[in-house]
């Protein structure tokens, strides 16, 4: 019955595994493939599933907005080591690696706490929002 759910996590946990070993470009393919599906999965007439559809969903969309937000600061931050500061390719490079790991880091924390959670509760067949006592 929860196949598809299942599946959702699965991408959220590939995304998380990309994330936490700094491939972010496979981690975004891997949580964009679960906003799409999980979008499609929005309409469900299954309440359990559509609110662990709509857990993934806003998972998968804040980490692929820190990681584009991720890469465009990496971005300007390379450019402007190399135009500024006459350095060379390699302290821009060094530059992108240590930020890149630390906020890639925290991004695969945040998924790590929300994929957890998800998985735990859809064991549980309980919904990601309830509350527990």
């Amino acid at each position: 019955m929860y196949k598809k759910t299942w599946f959702l996590y699965g991408y959220l946990g590939l995304g998380l595994f990309f994330s936490v070993i700094g491939m972010g470009i496979l981690s975004i393919l891997a949580l964009l493939t679960a906003l799409f599906v999980s979008r499609s999965e929005l309409k469900s007439h299954n309440v359990l599933i559509c609110d662990h559809s709509k857990w993934v969903f806003n998972s998968a969309l804040l980490a692929v907005s820190c990681h584009l937000v991720l890469l465009l600061f990496i971005c300007y931050e390379a450019y402007s080591v190399i135009s500024e500061t006459n350095a060379s390719i390699f302290s821009a490079i060094a530059t992108h690696w240590v930020l890149d790991h630390i906020l890639e880091a925290i991004i695969g924390i945040y998924l790590t706490y929300r994929t957890i959670k998800g998985i735990l509760r859809l064991i549980g067949d309980r919904s990601p929002y309830t509350k527990t006592t």
